[in-house]
Parts: structure tokens; sequence; C-alpha cells
């Protein structure tokens, strides 16, 4: 299970803004599970739509996985493929109820719980 960890709408910003366009509102989201840190940010882009970007960082000096970021809504899914970095890229989003999963070839899927945006 991806647990969430942190999250900017709950807290104080950082100021440390990943992906912020001038004047566009980010959400900052941090997911936990046993080895691997998912950074996700999410950036209104027009009213009701986002876009997310982020890393899935390693926790133990693991490789970075071969795999995709899943954003699941109620209208379906979006999904953005991990680069070798650790990157992924998810354009229009909608707004509401979303659930990340993060699939990866050697570990299979992690869920996190629904949240709205």
């Amino acid at each position: 299970m991806l647990e969430l960890v942190s999250d900017s709408a709950q807290a104080p910003a950082s100021g440390a803004l990943r992906c912020r366009p001038a004047g566009r509102e980010t959400r900052e989201l941090t997911f936990v599970l046993p080895g691997r840190l998912v950074e996700l940010d999410l950036v209104s882009t027009v009213p009701g739509m986002f876009r997310a970007c982020g890393m899935v960082i390693s926790r133990a000096g693991q490789t970075v996985p071969t795999g995709e970021v899943v954003l699941r809504h109620p209208e379906g899914q979006c999904v953005g493929e991990l680069d070798s970095h650790g990157g992924f890229r998810v354009e229009d989003v909608p707004a509401g109820p979303l659930s990340v999963v993060l699939r990866t070839a050697r570990s299979g899927c992690a869920v996190a719980d629904w949240l709205v945006c």
C-alpha cells in the first residue's frame, strides 16, 4: 500500500516547488511504501484540470524501477510512464476524487487511498 505521509493542503508550504509555472496553484503529495518514495505535484492548468508530475525515489539505494504511475479518477485513469530517472508526467488529470497507483515490473502494484484534489 502507498501511504500518504505529506500533503501541502494540510501543512504550510515548504517553499520547494517543482514543475510550478508562475501564478499556478500546486499541491504537493508524498507517498511511501517499503523501499520507495513517490513525490507528486498536482499543478492546476485550467479550471477543473491538473498536470501531475513527480518522481519515484529509492529509499535504500535500489535501482530506479521500470513501470508507471496511474492516477485513478471516477471517469477512468491517467497513466505516466517512469523515465530512466524515475520521473513521470501526466496531463489532463480531472479535479475531484483521485487515487494513486504505482505499478512496477518487480514489485507489482501499490495503491493509495482516495483523496480529493
